[in-house]
C-alpha cells in the first residue's frame, strides 16, 4: 500500500487526564450501518451492557429475553452463538416456551462491572458472537426488540476485540480524519504508521465510526461522526500516551474524552472542526492506478494547492480505485488543471509503473467528483491538554463569547449554532463555509443573508448519550 503524506505533529500523557474514562465520558458508538438494507450474511460479535441486575442469574434472564424477542423478528436473518458455538434460531416449528427452554441452556459469560460506579448501576457484560443477513442498527430498530431494550436497560454494540476482552475503554476520536472519505483500514494504517515512529511495540487499538457529542448543558447541543480510538481497559493509559506524543502533538488530531469535562469548549471546537473537515473535503476518483503508479504521479498531484492526501477507495483495489481529497475552495480549479494534465501525467510514467498495471485494470481515467477539511495544528512544549486548548482557542475566542457566555437572560433560542453533522449531510453539495463566511459560532452569511442551514430553529433535543462498553 502506498504511503500517504506524512501527518504534521505532544510528548507526555497530562498526568491531571483521568484515563480510562468514566461512563459518562464515553460516547455513543455508530452500529455496523444504518437503514434496512440487507448485507451479505457475515459473522460478528456483539457486546452486550445489561444494567439494573442484580447478580449474573438476572443478568442472563435478562439478556435471554432480549435475544428471544430479537430472534423472533428476524427468524431468517439472524442465528446466535454461545460460547460452545451451539447454533441458536427461532423456527416456526419452535414455541415460545420451548426456544426460552433452550436459551437457559446457553452458555453465556457474563462479567460484572469493573468500576466501582459501574457496580453502583449493577451493570454486566456479555460478549457473543452472532451470523446475520442484517446490520446491528437494523436489528435494534425492530419496534419488538427496541422496546424490550429500553424497557431492561441494555446497550447493545458491535465488538471489535475477541471474546475475552470485553472491557473495552473508548479513550477519544480523530478530528481530521474524514470519516465518509477515508475508510477504517486505511484509517488505522496511518495512526499506526505515526505510532510506529515513536514505538513499534505499540497496544493493540481499532477505530469504529461513533457519533461524538459535546455533552454540554449550557449552550447548544453539538454532534458529529468521527473515528473512535477503542482498546482494552488496560491499555488505555499507554495508548492515550502514544497518541499525545511525537508527531501527534503537532496535529492535535486525538481527541480524548477527558477533554470533554476538562476543557469542554476545546473539546466542542474539536467537533465543529470536524463537522467542517466532513463538509469542505471535496473528492476526485480516479481508477487504473496501482500502487507503483500512484507513487510516480502523486508528489505532482499532492503540489497542487488544496490536495490534501490521496487514501484507497474501500474494495476498490481490484480496479485501481483511489480518491484525491481536495479542499472545496481550489476544487474546481484542481479540477481543471487535473483534466488538461491527466495525459502529460500518465505519458509520463516510466516503463517500470507501466508493468505494474495487470491487465485486469481498467484503463486510467478520472471517474468523479464531490464533499469537507480543516486544518488545525498547533505546536509547543506545554501538556497535551494546554496545548490542544491554545489549539482550539484560535478558533473559540468568538465562538464562546457569543455562545458558551451568553447571559442568563439572553433568549438561548436565538443562539445561532453551527451545522450538525444532519445538516452537512443534507447540504453538502451547497454548504460552503470559510473563515470569512462567518465566526464559527454565527450564521453563515451569502449575499448580505444569513444562511438557514447553519441554525436549528426546532431547537430539538437530542436522545442522552448512553453508557457503552
Amino acid at each position: 500500500m502506498t504511503k500517504t503524506a506524512f501527518i504534521p505533529t505532544v510528548d507526555v500523557l497530562p498526568t491531571n487526564v483521568p484515563l480510562p474514562m468514566e461512563s459518562d465520558d464515553m460516547t455513543e458508538v455508530a452500529s455496523s450501518g444504518s437503514g434496512t438494507k440487507k448485507q451479505e450474511t457475515r459473522e460478528i460479535s456483539l457486546n452486550w451492557c445489561i444494567e439494573g441486575a442484580t447478580d449474573r442469574n438476572q443478568a442472563k434472564k435478562i439478556h435471554d429475553e432480549v435475544l428471544l424477542i430479537m430472534l423472533q423478528s428476524f427468524p431468517n436473518e439472524l442465528t446466535a452463538l454461545d460460547q460452545t458455538n451451539q447454533e441458536l434460531q427461532w423456527e416456526n416449528s419452535h414455541c415460545d416456551r420451548e426456544l426460552t427452554r433452550i436459551l437457559s441452556k446457553a452458555k453465556f459469560t457474563f462479567h460484572s462491572a469493573p468500576s466501582t460506579r459501574e457496580t453502583h448501576l449493577k451493570r454486566w457484560y456479555c460478549v457473543h458472537k452472532v451470523i446475520t443477513t442484517m446490520s446491528l442498527s437494523t436489528l435494534k430498530r425492530h419496534p419488538h426488540v427496541l422496546t424490550k431494550i429500553k424497557e431492561n436497560k441494555i446497550y447493545i454494540n458491535e465488538h471489535h476485540f475477541s471474546n475475552e476482552i470485553w472491557d473495552v475503554a473508548h479513550i477519544g476520536f480523530l478530528q481530521g480524519l474524514n470519516i465518509k472519505h477515508i475508510h477504517r483500514n486505511e484509517a488505522k494504517r496511518q495512526i499506526q504508521e505515526q505510532i510506529e515512529i515513536q514505538n513499534n511495540n505499540y497496544p493493540h487499538f481499532e477505530l469504529v465510526s461513533a457519533r461524538v457529542r459535546s455533552g454540554q448543558t449550557n449552550i447548544a447541543f453539538h454532534q458529529t461522526r468521527a473515528y473512535e480510538v477503542q482498546c482494552a481497559r488496560s491499555d488505555a493509559k499507554v495508548l492515550a500516551k502514544m497518541l499525545t506524543s511525537g508527531s501527534f502533538r503537532q496535529t492535535m488530531i486525538f481527541v480524548p474524552y477527558a477533554f470533554k469535562k476538562r476543557q469542554p469548549e476545546a473539546f466542542l471546537q474539536a467537533i465543529i472542526n470536524q463537522n467542517k473537515e466532513l463538509a469542505d473535503t471535496w473528492v476526485v476518483k480516479i481508477q487504473g492506478i496501482t500502487d507503483q503508479v500512484l507513487k510516480e504521479i502523486s508528489p505532482k498531484i499532492k503540489s497542487q494547492p488544496g490536495v490534501k492526501a490521496i487514501v484507497p477507495m474501500y474494495n476498490g483495489q481490484d480496479k485501481g480505485q483511489w480518491k484525491i481529497l481536495v479542499a472545496h475552495r481550489n476544487f474546481t480549479a484542481f479540477r481543471k488543471w487535473l483534466e488538461t494534465q491527466w495525459s502529460i501525467i500518465i505519458k509520463n510514467l516510466t516503463d517500470q509503473a507501466k508493468a505494474s498495471i495487470p491487465q485486469t485494470h481498467p484503463p486510467m481515467n478520472i471517474t468523479s467528483a464531490a464533499s469537507g477539511d480543516n486544518d488545525t495544528a498547533s505546536t509547543g512544549n506545554d501538556s497535551y491538554a494546554t496545548a490542544f486548548t491554545n489549539a482550539m482557542s484560535v478558533l473559540t475566542t468568538d465562538t464562546f463569547t457569543g455562545s458558551a457566555y451568553y447571559g442568563n437572560n439572553e433568549d438561548r433560542s436565538s443562539v445561532h449554532r453551527p451545522p450538525t453533522f444532519a445538516d452537512i449531510q443534507k447540504t453538502r453539495h451547497q454548504y460552503q463555509p470559510s473563515h470569512t463566511d462567518r465566526p464559527v459560532g454565527g450564521p453563515l452569511i451569502r449575499d448580505g443573508k444569513p444562511s438557514p442551514i447553519t441554525s436549528n430553529p426546532d431547537n430539538t433535543k437530542m436522545a442522552p448519550t448512553q453508557p457503552r462498553i
